[in-house]
């Protein structure tokens, strides 16, 4: 388990150039608002990793035009349903690229659900780093 705070203007988060010692990720993990916070984050990032790869809804659209124009001029014949074909196009392509918004916001929204389990939770993290201190 590894703790990833959301990332400061230049996209780097202040505790990536440290590595988490195993007590401190053991501690983490013992909070189960923290741990439920760290499997979210997880789970948001995969939903993100599995988003199809976007197309532009305008270059969706502008394919399909453009393959009717080749087909027209290689046989004569315009397609009859290439403006259906170019709305859908366009509507897949939006709708994906949606998809990947609100996805990408769910990962904000895990972050900062973590940081604030983080610090809601950092007496219980500190008494299990206590009692580990004394044992």
């Amino acid at each position: 388990m590894t703790y990833t705070a959301p990332a400061n203007r230049r996209g780097l988060s202040h505790f990536e150039r440290f590595d988490m010692s195993t007590e401190l990720a053991a501690a983490y993990a013992a909070v189960p608002e923290i741990a439920a916070a760290e499997t979210r984050l997880s789970e948001a990032k995969r939903l993100v990793a599995e988003t199809p790869e976007a197309v532009a809804p305008e270059a969706a659209r502008e394919n399909v035009i453009t393959e009717a124009v080749a087909a027209f001029v290689d046989s004569g014949a315009f397609p009859s349903d290439v403006g259906r074909r170019a709305v859908e196009a366009f509507r897949s392509a939006e709708a994906t690229g949606q998809e990947l918004v609100a996805r990408k916001r769910a990962v904000t929204g895990a972050e900062w659900a973590l940081y604030n389990a983080l610090t809601d939770h950092s007496g219980a993290v500190l008494s299990h780093l206590a009692g580990r201190l004394t044992a």
